[in-house]
């Protein structure tokens, strides 16, 4: 870290007597007063905005102009291993951290390098992505990363929907960081997505069996959503269960019995023909309608979260971190409307015809006559409506996401030394028939 005016020391060293504890590994030359220290061009690739990204690039004279060009010059050099950034607003995506690299600011840098000694050093080198969820994401790093005298936050543009933010992300039992003089701030989490109403039920059919014409049941509610949960990927959103299916109106009860008439015609002979029926349709039931469809579920907020461990170790020192706002779960919604159900209708009535009246006449003779008016078989009665079908059920709310300045999952550890843990807010329940439960807001788990 930075040194007062006794000098600062490399790794393993000790700090002067008005030095904080010196950990450069060798960036610096020691015995030289705090402002007159200069990068070690032997140990240390430098970074600043005004320089050029190059294969060979990092020497004081010769800075690089990305973080990520330095770190990844710094991962693969044996000897320089200590990434010095000049004080600047840097905004840039997958910044991972080897092992064995420090990544150090504290720096000016116009055209030479001074050491800046200030106690607000540390705010005026800025880290944050362009559009990543993580500022840094170390994973199974295979030894110590150290990051010091910088500002950690996360991007400027909002979390999407159900997001998570992470200052640091680092996982792995072989993965240590360790952090000093470092301010992690980050912005609130994504809200989770509310649920769409359901589908209003389809129309009755045009024909359908009888039945008893009740309305159809309505759909249960879904559940809401229990906590978000943990896993070596971070943060896992919880959203609500959907709701049950309506079930579809009853058919109305049958319509009435139709009736017939008989019909013939006097021939010549004066007999009457054959006979034929003239039959009306029996009335027809309403058909039920069909059930609202389900409503759609609340999704989970994300979690807002300053140092998330996953196995891994952490040592932090003289820092402070921040977390913003777990995001609230969002609301499930209501079913859908069931449709009405169809009227009966009376049964159509037959054709019209003619009766025939054929009278004997001895000994041997006959003669007819037909009706003087026509008939016809009428049809039934209309039959009962249709029921009306079930609403659908409604989705379940989604869970609110977390706030942790600092989360350890697995078997992870964290070393808290005069460090500050502020959580945010904790992301609330989503609503609805059945909300989904509130997040959590705390310091460290």
């Amino acid at each position: 870290g930075a040194s007062g005016s006794g000098g600062a020391s490399g790794s393993g060293g000790s700090a002067g007597a008005a030095g904080s504890a010196g950990t450069d590994g060798g960036t610096v030359d020691s015995g030289i007063a705090c402002e007159d220290q200069k990068p070690n061009g032997a140990t240390s690739i430098t970074v600043a905005p005004t320089g050029t990204d190059s294969a060979s690039c990092g020497a004081p004279a010769a800075p690089c102009k990305t973080i990520k060009q330095g770190l990844t010059l710094a991962a693969a050099s044996a000897t320089k291993k200590t990434v010095v950034l000049a004080a600047a607003n840097y905004a840039e995506n997958g910044l991972v951290v080897a092992a064995g690299v420090t990544l150090q600011g504290g720096w000016t840098y116009d055209g030479q390098w001074h050491r800046d000694c200030s106690a607000n050093a540390p705010t005026l080198t800025v880290v944050r992505p362009v559009s990543d969820n993580a500022t840094f994401r170390l994973v199974n790093l295979g030894g110590t990363a150290r990051i010091e005298t910088l500002t950690i936050q996360s991007r400027t543009s909002a979390a999407a929907t159900s997001e998570s933010l992470y200052g640091v992300f680092a996982t792995g039992a072989t993965t240590q960081l360790e952090l000093e003089r470092v301010s992690i701030a980050l912005g609130n989490a994504g809200v989770g997505k509310d649920g769409s109403v359901g589908s209003a039920g389809a129309n009755p059919p045009a024909s359908c069996s009888a039945g008893t014409g009740t309305n159809g049941g309505s759909g249960s509610a879904g559940n809401g959503a229990s906590k978000g949960t943990y896993t070596a990927a971070g943060y896992q959103p919880s959203s609500g269960s959907q709701g049950g299916t309506g079930s579809a109106g009853n058919n109305g009860t049958a319509g009435g019995t139709h009736t017939c008439v008989n019909c013939s015609t006097c021939l010549t002979n004066g007999h009457c023909s054959a006979a034929t029926q003239s039959c009306g349709q029996d009335g027809k039931p309403g058909c039920g309608g069909g059930p609202g469809g389900q409503g759609g579920v609340g999704t989970g907020g994300g979690s807002s979260i300053g140092v998330f461990l996953w196995d891994a170790k952490l040592t932090i020192t003289n820092s402070s971190v921040k977390a913003g706002n777990g995001g609230k779960g969002g609301s499930g919604a209501n079913g859908g409307t069931g449709a009405n159900g169809s009227s009966g209708a009376k049964g159509s009535n037959g054709s019209s015809c003619y009766g025939c009246t054929e009278i004997f006449i001895p000994p041997g003779g006959s003669s007819c006559s037909n009706s003087s008016t026509p008939s016809a078989g009428l049809g039934g009665s209309a039959g009962g409506v249709g029921g009306k079908g079930g609403t659908g059920g409604p989705g379940g709310g989604g869970a609110g996401g977390d706030s942790y300045a600092v989360y350890k999952g697995g078997s992870a550890s964290a070393t808290v030394t005069t460090t500050t843990l502020t959580p945010g807010s904790a992301g609330p329940a989503g609503g609805g028939t059945k909300p989904g439960a509130a997040g959590t807001a705390a310091a460290q788990n």
